[in-house]
Parts: C-alpha cells; sequence; structure tokens
C-alpha cells in the first residue's frame, strides 16, 4: 500500500574488472557488505547498477554478464526484498530475472527492442527512467537541459509502449532523473514533473545523485570550501517534498535517511 507511504530502494554499484570474475574481487565483497548495511537501514528493496544506459559502450555484454548476474544472485541468496537491474539490454535482464531479479530499470529508451518483450515474458516490473542527452550530462549545478513538460511527455510515451509489450500499469514505475544534475544538487523543476506523472496515475520513483555528485562531503563535515556538508539535508528536503508531490519510491545511496524521510511523512499524511 503506497497510499501514503513511500518504499525505500537501495542503489547497490558493482564494478568488476575484466580479468577477474566476481567471487575472486574484493569488489564483489563490498557489494555484499553495501546490502547488508541498506538492508540493516531499511531498504525495502536493492537496486543492483550493471549498465543503465548510453555512455558505458566500452562494457561489454559479456562482460556485464559475468559482473551483474552473480551479484544479483547473491542478492536473492542473502535477502528476501524485491531486487532491481539497472541495464539497458535484454540478455542482461533476462539473466538477472533468472537469478532472481523481479524489476529491470532501463535509461536508454528501450533501444534494445527485445528488453519490453523480455520484461513481459517474466513479469517483471520495469522503471521507465528520463533518457539524459549530452546537454543534461553536461549541464551545470542543480540543471538539466530540458523542460519539466518535455521530461513528462517522453516519460509517458515509453510507459505507454511498455503497457503495449504487455506489461500491466502497476508494475510500471517512472522516473523523471533527478539524480542525473551535477554537484548534488536536485533539480526543484523535476518534482514539479513527478506531481504531474503521478497526478495522471503512475508510480514515481525519485532518484537522487550519488555522494560522489554531491562531492563526497559526509554529513556534518566540511567540504573544500569550509562549508559544513549538507548533503544529507538536500536529500532529505527533496524526498520530503518529492513524497508531498505523489513520489513513492526513493531511490537512494542513503537508505537510512530515506527510511525516517518515509515514515515521518507517512505519519503526517495520514492524519491529513
Amino acid at each position: 500500500d503506497i497510499t501514503h507511504r513511500a518504499v525505500v530502494m537501495g542503489i547497490v554499484g558493482f564494478v568488476g574488472t575484466p580479468t577477474h570474475s566476481p567471487d575472486q574481487s574484493s569488489g564483489f565483497a563490498n557489494v555484499l557488505e553495501l546490502a547488508a548495511r541498506l538492508v540493516g537501514e531499511g531498504a525495502d528493496a536493492l537496486d543492483v547498477v550493471g549498465v543503465p544506459g548510453a555512455g558505458r559502450s566500452h562494457i561489454t555484454e559479456d562482460h556485464e554478464l559475468a559482473t551483474v548476474v552473480p551479484v544479483v544472485a547473491a542478492l536473492r541468496a542473502r535477502f528476501d526484498l524485491p531486487l532491481a537491474i539497472g541495464t539497458s539490454r535484454a540478455p542482461v535482464a533476462a539473466a538477472c530475472f533468472e537469478a532472481g531479479a523481479t524489476i529491470a530499470r532501463d535509461r536508454s529508451g528501450f533501444t534494445d527492442p527485445d528488453y519490453l518483450p523480455v520484461c513481459a515474458d517474466a513479469q517483471a516490473s520495469v522503471v521507465v527512467a528520463h533518457v539524459p542527452t549530452s546537454r543534461d550530462l553536461g549541464a551545470g549545478k542543480g540543471h538539466i537541459h530540458r523542460s519539466d513538460a518535455m521530461v513528462s511527455d517522453g516519460l509517458v510515451d515509453l510507459a505507454m509502449r511498455a503497457e503495449a509489450a504487455g506489461i500491466p500499469a502497476d508494475r510500471i514505475m517512472v522516473d523523471p532523473g533527478c539524480d542525473l544534475a551535477s554537484g548534488g544538487d536536485v533539480p526543484l523543476e523535476l518534482l514539479g514533473t513527478s506531481q504531474h506523472l503521478a497526478e495522471l496515475g503512475y508510480r514515481v520513483s525519485l532518484s537522487l545523485p550519488s555522494p560522489e555528485a554531491a562531492g563526497g562531503v559526509p554529513d556534518g563535515a566540511s567540504g573544500a570550501d569550509g562549508a559544513s556538508g549538507d548533503c544529507r539535508w538536500v536529500g532529505v528536503s527533496a524526498q520530503a517534498l518529492g513524497i508531498a508531490r505523489g513520489c513513492r519510491v526513493l531511490r537512494t545511496h542513503d537508505a537510512r535517511a530515506a527510511r525516517r524521510v518515509a515514515e515521518v511523512m507517512a505519519a503526517v499524511m495520514e492524519r491529513r
């Protein structure tokens, strides 16, 4: 029931090396440790980042399969939570479904023609994410170079494609791509997009920039400019506003903060 309560999706990243199998990589153990921390902090689901879209063409399909599929299988063996895989490749999505994933996240605009049929056959859910342009990725701090209407229209079109491929509307989520902005800021205009999408009946996911995008400054620490690190509080504020505007999936690297925001906002909204 997501009438008032947002769910928390903890982001698990995995980058293997072409010369090492995942079970021999220290990175594999680090991923499992990170996943355990996210679950302990209150994550309702885990999102394994493979190759979610364009810009990583140097990573081959074979390499992506060799690195992310064992991670999904290991997480499924350890945690009884929904698992998502971020990839633009249908064969990778299919292999991850076999390994235990139930959600696929695509940021390429479904450029692989087999992607949606594979998801439909697996009875999986899909996350339709905003497709970044080169201008988006090079935009200044806190901005992307698309209007909220363009983002909304593009996501609705992709969501309709997913429905046409046989994926029920209640298994489709849309994500305006707030995590694309540089500098750790959240483009507030996209929270307006989130509200519009929610009003259309879509389940809206809110992704926040990674700690690296926010400058890697932990809560309470001082940045290079001497200012107190406040990236966590920027995220908390954006999540609270996002929930108020209809977002019901908080995709984040900080599950503890997101869990608290979700609980507080649920209590407030239930008493309206």
